[in-house]
């Protein structure tokens, strides 16, 4: 097995590890001064149109196996390189049912002598990608339209180590296809915890199984959730005790302030996936196998110059 492919299984299995914590707690921090803002303009630095009839693979980690949950706690789904599809101009990750179950093996744990692995049977296949590069702050964006069906579960989201460094700029429930919820998860002591701050945004326009544009600002001092150019979410990083948002070029004296404890410290890797939901949530007779998440474009931005 390839370096990168164990090294990318460690990140995964590191989302098991972790304890939930109560949502947008804070952490008392000591403020001198924030920076001055940055007004200078994006230039694009990472993108995929999806043109021609392969994936990338000098930019994406196409996933195969079970990236997480190895308990099936919410979602159970093999993960297959086949289901990811490039043709017509777009990226397509492909969901299906299977007649024959597909059994497979998988590591769950590699810091055991022999690593600890796990074999199972799945009714269902999907697809997921990782992009081999890392990024930080800056301006993500996807535009993109979801499958419609109970079970279904699309994301575009970031994940980085080492600890929980987590940005969810949409996940999409199939059977509630007008309700857009974001997140973010983070570590803020580095010992292992799991802190996060996650919103919920439902109306009748929303229609996500129709082509969007996804866009999240992730700054020092704020993350900000665009749909379709329209602001949905700004979370702020640092506050004043009486909850007071403090921002870049903001005139503080020295004194307690309180950061987000769930708020992302280091670059992440951009990931796109379905995944396939258990228990309550799972497929039902009426879920259309197959089913496609279909992605244009992803591009990535950063302030300053090139």
């Amino acid at each position: 097995m390839k370096k990168t492919t164990i090294l990318f299984i460690l990140i995964c299995s590191v989302l098991n590890t972790y304890a939930q914590k109560n949502s947008c707690k804070k952490a008392a921090v000591s403020l001198l001064k924030m920076p001055p803002c940055e007004h200078s303009d994006y230039f694009l630095v990472f993108e995929d149109n999806f043109d021609g009839d392969t994936l990338d693979i000098t930019k994406w980690f196409p996933f195969m196996g079970v990236p997480r949950d190895f308990t099936f706690n919410s979602q159970k789904a093999w993960h297959l390189p086949e289901n990811l599809e490039v043709s017509n101009g777009t990226l397509k990750i492909i969901s299906k049912k299977l007649t024959t179950p597909y059994v497979g093996n998988w590591v769950t744990d590699y810091s055991t002598n022999p690593p600890t692995t796990k074999t199972s049977s799945f009714d269902y296949t999907t697809g997921e990608l990782w992009t081999k590069e890392t990024f930080f702050y800056g301006k993500y964006e996807i535009r993109c339209r979801v499958p419609v069906g109970k079970g279904f579960w699309p994301a575009f989201w970031t994940f980085g180590v080492p600890g929980w460094n987590e940005i969810d700029f949409f996940e999409i429930g199939g059977a509630d296809i007008k309700t857009f919820t974001c997140n973010i998860h983070g570590d803020h002591g580095k010992r292992g915890e799991h802190y996060h701050c996650p919103y919920k945004l439902k109306k009748r326009s929303f229609d996500f199984s129709q082509w969007h544009i996804f866009t999240c600002f992730f700054e020092f001092d704020r993350i900000i959730w665009q749909i379709d150019g329209k602001t949905v979410r700004v979370l702020p990083r640092y506050s004043t005790k009486s909850g007071k948002s403090v921002y870049c070029g903001d005139e503080v004296s020295q004194g307690v302030y309180y950061e987000l404890k769930s708020y992302p410290l280091q670059p992440m890797s951009i990931i796109m996936n379905t995944a396939i939901q258990t228990g309550k949530k799972a497929p039902d007779a009426k879920t259309v196998f197959p089913n496609i998440y279909e992605v244009d474009y992803v591009r990535y931005y950063m302030k300053g110059s090139p």
